[in-house]
């Protein structure tokens, strides 16, 4: 399964969750495969906050994530990635390998409309 986290300029397990799922300066996909952790990629959010044509949705789509974990997202995100069955899940986590390590425990929830960040819009 293939995870996705926003994440802080440098990305990657160690660093922190980025607590505005649009505006995140990486994207960290983690491979989950048996439970474990498989590999990672961090990715650059080159989308519509930074000046590029893409949403954020769009940018983790193409690289066919089954899985979002993070802090909060707008209900425009929610509903593009739900739409192409990508589960989203909440995290109170700060940093990335401890929120896999939730998500692989079965420790996380699923963001529910009423946890979208209205006040994005996006």
């Amino acid at each position: 399964m293939k995870v996705a986290i926003p994440t802080g300029f440098i990305g990657g397990l160690e660093d922190e969750i980025f607590p505005h799922f649009g505006k995140a300066p990486t994207f960290t996909l983690v491979d989950i495969k048996e439970n474990m952790i498989k590999s990672t990629e961090i990715i650059k959010n080159n989308g519509e906050h930074f000046g590029g044509l893409l949403t954020p949705s769009d940018i983790l789509l193409e690289k066919n994530i089954q899985a979002l974990i993070c802090l909060g997202a707008g209900p425009r995100a929610l509903e593009k990635l739900r739409s192409q069955k990508v589960e989203i899940y909440v995290t109170m986590q700060g940093h990335t390998k401890e929120a896999i390590e939730y998500f692989i425990k079965g420790k996380l929830h699923k963001m529910s409309n009423d946890e979208a960040c209205r006040d994005h819009m996006h």
